[in-house]
This record gives structure tokens, sequence and C-alpha cells, in this order.
């Protein structure tokens, strides 16, 4: 091939999460735009980029081009504000964790009606918690009283001693919140996904699917519910405050009540069961991605009529000075308890459809004997319950911060006593803030908050030396934890003593004998030894081999990241659990007390701090661009997915970025170009392999090749579609879509990685009932095998190594990398030893996969046998 014959070979680039920018990824300081629009860019090399001859290679040309999708979640300073969507984001990627049959069946359904409504209740105790602040906190404890007042100039002009203006300014952060909500649920990206609207083809969606990736037909229902829902709430809310007005004449007050929680469970019943995306018909040329059903319109302007009018009448009825009592307002202990009973019944339910889905007959393909271990969903297949508990907790954390927060600011946060002060000489605060008084909810939750914020201290090195592979000095850690946690029960609940003395020195014992094993076992587990082997040709620097070894332990925690995920869910799930039961006990009053302060002032620490660390991320990534893009990479991974649960979600990239890539790949081959071989890094290597999935032809045989794609390849390096998405999306992304890709492709897929690479791994290998680890990385062979080492499996597909091949011998050129089927390992650094002809090299880790020769050498054989000039090696 010649440097001007261009397209014979076409590399398309796709970076990863970190939003790689098009010079770096094409190594060239001015790439040309090529196609594309200002979210979504194609650039390509001025110059093609060659191949030095290697292998008994001639010198190889090839044109690369670089899709650039960083934009979609890092290009503008406002997306720092979807921060406080992570909780709603984190429970619309749960959905898709579920153990999903291929056939839609009733326990499908019902999962998904399930976390729909937690979705909804979550949504609601955002809204009701901005109303308590608004309106409880500062309108009608803080701006009543003129010392509040004066210690906050901001409230200066709020001078009204009538509760009606104060009202009415007070609802003005609810009202914001819910139009926020109706406007931010309808955003899209500058342009739309390529294609007109379709039906799913499928009933769960499908990474096949064009459909699945253009649009969420239930998105509009829900987002249209989550607002009638709110308004109804706060219809409620308002009309509750009438209650010291029309006690005595409770029929009109019942009556209006009454529609409000009718409305509400009209709402509820439309979302658990509303109309199947199936039923749904597009609509290209309205407001909505589908055809809104007339019933879900009127519900939701009946709603937001039973607001305005709550609004309007209780303020002229509370118009008047002194129509308000100095006690708290009704209804803003109510609603908080009812709402935390569902949060905490939902999840027990969720839990529940995980159970059924766990163990139908109909999901047993995602989970069965020959699914192998490295592929079987996390959790043992309850990943969706995880992380529905982690939002669930991060959703209540993020609402109780903001009460403690704001109380903090215009006062002193302190338990509700049942009536409010009016001046300095009936509170005894002549010298101290203002006491602003939380209901009974805030300070159970906190003391929750708190005890967890403990656990998860205590429990942190036992989970760092577990993740770490530190047998015994988990087993300590572990055991000193434990005796921690009694030192603490004792001390809050008899008060300080030997008993406490005693528990607290065998707990410091333990965790420094722990800390000591540690140290020990970090450098004697094989590794140093199997990096000194890695470079057993050249004479390794001691220093860099032990930089490498350290790398490799720390990279490997990888295989274990769900275990900190595992942590906080367990204890998320305890948190609302017993925050739920405080709440039904509070309603029956039986529990009309706080608990321990000082546990309860440590959580209200602990939540103001959760919400101010939110704001000041959120402050400086808006300020600062590189800071901007790490929160970038966040949504990167909880945007990828269609909105099929919360509406209220950032929107979705994915769609767009799977359908370009396909789109330029059919481009591509139409136009000339031989072989398009498509590299994805990291993420990019997700969406490489659903582009292959959409422009795979449905009536291609299973067992492949799909002719369709005979000019496709794919390389994936640094990609995490093994340990991470195939285990935590296993009805998506799992083990039978890897393999049909992989059938597709007729062998035209080779992934590449490196030990050092903290998230990136093997992809088409794996060993049999353990975790990938250095030195057992040996491919299938005929000859004997040495003791202690274990023979990894390939997929059906992949390229067989010659017989006898070890992980331990060079099987490339140049050197630095080993072959284990269609999997390329390359070393990292490459070399370790310091040579006059030839540069150092770095330590790269997850990044510049392009700035390694062998990943050069490896893309252009691929490049070969697309063409069918060449075979593997």
């Amino acid at each position: 091939m010649t440097e001007n014959n261009t397209l014979d070979v076409v590399e398309l680039r796709v970076h990863g999460v970190h939003g790689t920018t098009p010079e770096v990824m094409l190594g060239d300081p001015e790439p040309l735009r090529v196609a594309g629009d200002d979210m979504a860019r194609f650039f390509r090399r001025r110059r093609l980029l060659a191949t030095p001859p290697s292998g008994g290679r001639p010198r190889r040309w090839r044109d690369v081009e670089a899709f650039h999708w960083g934009r979609f979640t890092s290009g503008s300073p406002s997306r720092a504000l979807w921060l406080a969507l992570a909780p709603f984001a984190l429970l619309n990627l749960s959905r898709y964790a579920l153990l999903l049959p291929e056939k839609r069946n009733r326990r499908a359904r019902f999962a998904d009606a399930v976390l729909r409504l937690l979705g909804l209740v979550l949504t609601l105790m955002l809204v009701t918690n901005v109303a308590y602040v608004s309106i409880e906190l500062v309108m009608h404890q803080c701006a009543s009283s003129i010392v509040c007042r004066q210690d906050n100039s901001w409230l200066d002009s709020v001078t009204s001693r009538q509760f009606g203006p104060r009202l009415l300014l007070g609802a003005a952060p609810p009202l914001a919140v819910v139009l926020l909500f109706w406007w931010f649920g309808r955003q899209s990206f500058l342009y739309e996904p390529r294609g007109e609207l379709t039906k799913w083809t499928t009933p769960n969606g499908s990474f096949d699917d064009r459909a699945f990736w253009h649009t969420s037909p239930k998105a509009p229902i829900l987002r249209a519910m989550h607002v009638a829902a709110a308004c109804a709430v706060l219809g409620l809310l308002f009309a509750a405050f009438l209650y010291p007005v029309w006690k005595d004449d409770k029929a009109y007050l019942g009556l209006w009540l009454g529609s409000g929680l009718l409305l509400i469970l009209v709402v509820l019943v439309i979302i658990a069961w509303g109309p199947e995306p199936e039923n749904l018909k597009p609509d290209p040329k309205g407001r909505d991605a589908v055809k809104l059903p007339l019933y879900v319109t009127a519900i939701r302007w009946l709603c937001a009529l039973h607001l305005l009018v709550s609004i309007t009448v209780t303020a002229v009825k509370l118009w008047p000075a002194g129509a308000i009592g100095p006690e708290p307002l009704a209804g803003f202990e109510i609603v908080p308890n009812v709402e935390a009973v569902l949060a905490m019944g939902l999840l027990l339910v969720l839990l529940v459809a995980c159970v059924l889905l766990r163990f139908s007959r109909h999901s047993k393909h995602l989970r069965d004997a020959e699914v192998p271990v490295a592929f079987r969903p996390l959790w043992n297949g309850y990943g969706t319950w995880v992380i529905a508990a982690v939002a669930t907790l991060l959703a209540a954390g993020f609402s109780g911060g903001l009460a403690f927060r704001v109380a903090d600011l215009v006062g002193n946060p302190v338990p509700s006593r049942g009536d409010l002060p009016d001046t300095a000489e009936t509170c005894g605060c002549h010298d101290v803030e203002w006491p602003i008084q939380l209901g009974a909810s805030y300070w159970t939750g906190a003391w929750l908050w708190g005890v967890l914020a403990i656990a998860l201290l205590l429990f942190l090195l036992p989970l760092a030396a577990a993740m770490t592979r530190q047998r015994w000095a988990t087993c300590l850690f572990l055991a000193g934890a434990v005796f921690g946690s009694a030192a603490l029960t004792v001390f809050w609940t008899l008060g300080a003593g030997p008993n406490v003395l005693v528990l607290a020195t065998l707990s410091g014992v333990l965790s420094i004998a722990g800390g000591v094993t540690w140290w020990l076992g970090w450098s004697r587990n094989g590794l140093a030894e199997l990096a000194e082997a890695d470079y057993a040709s050249e004479k390794a620097d001691p220093r860099v081999t032990r930089r490498v070894t350290t790398s490799w332990r720390l990279a490997l925690t990888k295989y274990r990241y769900h275990w900190g995920l595992t942590l906080p869910a367990v204890g998320g799930g305890v948190v609302v659990g017993l925050a739920g039961i405080a709440a039904l006990l509070r309603m029956t009053s039986v529990l009309d007390h706080v608990l321990s302060p000082e546990l309860g002032n440590i959580g209200a620490w602990v939540l103001a701090a959760l919400l101010s660390a939110l704001l000041l991320l959120g402050i400086r990534s808006w300020q600062g661009t590189k800071l901007r893009t790490a929160v970038g990479v966040l949504w990167d991974l909880l945007a990828f997915w269609p909105r099929l649960v919360h509406p209220i979600c950032p929107p979705p990239y994915g769609g767009r970025a799977v359908l370009e890539t396909a789109h330029r790949t059919e481009y591509l081959a139409g136009h000339g170009a031989k072989a398009v071989v498509l590299s994805g890094h990291s993420q990019g290597s997700v969406v490489c392999v659903a582009a292959i999935s959409v422009l795979r032809d449905p009536a291609a045989p299973p067992e492949g090749p799909d002719p369709s794609l005979a000019k496709v390849g794919l390389v994936s390096y640094g990609s995490q579609l093994q340990w991470a998405y195939s285990r935590i999306f296993p009805a998506y992304l799992g083990y039978r879509r890897i393999e049909q890709t992989l059938k597709d492709l007729g062998k035209r897929w080779v992934n590449v990685y490196r030990w050092t690479d903290p998230l990136g791994g093997p992809v088409l290998t794996w060993p049999p009932g353990e975790t990938p680890w250095p030195g057992k990385a040996t491919p299938p062979a005929d000859d004997p095998l040495p003791e202690g080492v274990t023979p990894w499996s390939r997929f059906p597909l992949a390229t067989a190594p010659p017989a006898g091949e070890r992980e331990a011998a060079d099987t490339a050129e140049p050197a630095g990398a080993h072959r284990l089927g269609n999997d390329f390992r390359l070393r990292d650094p490459e070399f370790t030893a310091d040579r006059d002809d030839r540069p150092k090299s770095p330590l790269r880790g997850h990044g510049a996969y392009y700035d390694d020769p062998v990943f050069d050498v490896v893309v252009a054989d691929l490049a070969d046998v697309v063409r069918g000039e060449e075979s593997p090696r």
C-alpha cells in the first residue's frame, strides 16, 4: 500500500470516559475534521500512519480517524450541576443490572415497576425537603423572628408579620424545582441521534436494536407523572397548613386532602402499570419522543391545578397576622415519615423481585454453568438492589444534608420542641445563634448517618486489606473493627469506664498487628518474582520492577472494586430500613424523642459536610476545566443508558455515540475502505461493541460470521468488558453478547491490556473459576503444564495459540507483548534497563496505548486479517 492510496485501511478510534482530545488520539497537532457536528466530531490524521516493518512484514499504511464524543458530558460548565442528580442516575443505572429474561414476563415487569416507584419516591423526597427548608425553616422559623433576620441580612426585606406573603416566597424554591424537573427531563443533545423514531423490536431493549439507542419511550410518561406527583404532594402540604384554621370544620379540608391523595394514587398506578414501550406510538414531530396518552396529560394538569388552588386558598386564609401559631407547620412531619416508609418497603420489595429473577428459569442463561465464572453477575445477581440501595442512601443524605446545612447557615439546628420562640428572651439565646428546630425524622436520619459514618470508618481497613488479597491482615483488621465497635457501643450506652479502655486497647493492638501483617504480606505474594521474570531477557532495574510490582498489586484490586460498593450498599439498606421503622413508630406515637444526641450531632455534621462537598465540587468544576472533565467522567459512566426508571437524569449520550459510530463505519466500508478497524479504548470499547451489534444483519446465522460485517474488525484496549460491564449488566452486555459479537466478526476481534492498568483487563480469555492473576495466564496447550499453573479458556472462535505457548515467552514483535488467544498483554513499561540507543519507557497504566509500538503492530495485523491477506499470528 502506498501513502497516496487512502481509505484502503481505516482505523476509527473511539476514546473512553476521560474525553481524550482528537490531537492526542491521532498524534496530530492539527487533525482534519471530516464529519459530525459540534457534539459528535470525527477527525482524521492529515498524513497516513505507518507501521514499521516487523516479523518479515513490510511497512504498512493506514488512515486513522477519531470519534470525539467527550462534549456530550463535559462540554458545558452548567453540567457540573448534574452532580445533584447522581442518586437518580444511579437508580436508572440499576435497572440495567436486572437478570432479565429474553422474553418479557411478569417478574420482569414487576421489577421494573418497583424501580419506577422507588424513583418517584426519591423525587418526592427531594421536593418535600426543598419545601421544608424554604417554607418551614427559613420563612416560618427564621423570617418570623427579628433576631434571626438580623443575623441573616439577606432576609431583611422579609419584614411582614403576616404569614401569607412569606408563604408565597417560601413556595418559590419547590415550584422552581418542579419546573426544573419538567424542563430538564425533556432535554436532549443539540442534535438527535440518526434515524427515525421507531418502536423497540425487543421487549427489554437490546444492543442490536437501533430504536433502543434512539429514544426511551417510557421517559416522557415518567417525566409527566413525576411532575404531577410533585405538584400533588406540594398541594397536600399546602392544604395541611390550613389544619389550625379549619380544625373545627374538617369536612372541607378532608375533601381537599382526599382529592390530592386520589391524584397521587392514580399517578402511582400509571407509573407502576402504565403502557408498555411496545404500545407507545413514536411522535417524530411532537414535543416528546412518543405520543402521550390523553389520561397522562389530564392527570398532569389536574395535579398542577390542585397545587395552584392549594397555594391560593392557603395564602388567603393565612394572610392575616396571627393566623398561624408558633408551632411547626402541619404536614412536614407526616409526609417525610410516609416517604421513609415507602422507601423502606420498596427496597424490600425490590429485593424480593431480584430473588424471583435470580431463581427464574427464564434468566438461567445469564448465570448457568455454561457462563464462565469470570463473566457471571456481580453480587450473585443482586446488583440492581445494591446500586438502588446506594442511590436511596445518597438521596436521603442529600435531602437531610440540605436541611442541616441551611439550618446551620441561618441559625443553630436543634431538635424540635413543639413550639417556636419569638424573642431572644423566650429562647434564651442572647449570645448564641437563633435555634432552628428540625423535625424528629431529620434527627433520626442524622443519628443513623452518624452510626453509618463510624461503621464505614471502622471497617475501611478490613475492606482495603481484603481488596488487596491480604487474608491475615483482613482478619486482624476485622477483629480490631469489631472490638472498636464494641468500645463505642459501651461508651455511648454505659459511659466511660474500664471496659471501654480494655476494648479500645484490644482494637488498637489488633489494628497495629493487622498493619504489620499487611506490610509484610505486601511483598510476599509472588508478584515481584513474576515481574522480574517478565523482563528476564534484559538486566532489569530493581527500582523499576518494584514500581511495576506495586502497580500490578493496585491494578488487580479492580476485580474487587465491587466490594467497595457492597459496604455502603448494605449499610445504606440498613439505614433506610431503620429509618422506615422509626417513621412507623413516630406515626404511631411510640417513638417521640430524639436518640443519642452525640451520634445525632455527628450525623448532622456528616450530612452537612456531604452537601457542602457536593456544592464545592460543583462550583469548582464550574470554574475549572480539569475538574469539570473529572466530573464528566462520572457522567460518562452513569449517563450511557436510556432513561427507563427515572426521567430526571442527565441526557443519555450512549445512543448518540453508538449510532454515530455505526453510521461512520457503514460510510467508510461503503466508500472504498477494504478494512475498517474499530478501535475502542475503555468505555469506547463498549460503544464499539454496541455499534457492531447495531450493524449486525438480523438475518445472519447466529453461529457467524456475519457477511455484512466482512470489512469490519475490532480492537479493544483498556477495556472493562469482562470484569465490569459483562458482570454488572449481564442481560445487555454479558457473556452471550460478547460471544455473539466475536461470532459476528469471525475472529476479527483482538483485545489489548496491561497488568498495570487499574481499569482494563482481559476480555477474550479467562481462567476457570478464579480471578485473572499474573503468572496464571496460560493458554490451552497440549503439553503438560507446570505444577500450580492453570490453563486459561477462550471463546471457540478465538485464534488458538501455538501448542506449548506460555505467557513467560514473548510471542509478538517488537519485544514487550505476550499473547493468549485473541488477548494481547503489553509489558508496561516496555523496557526497564537504560540504553543509549532508545528512549526510556514510561509506566503507562490505563493510558497512552497508542504510543506503544506493539499496539500499532496489533492493529496492522488485524487490518490484514480483515482484508484476508494475512492470518493472525
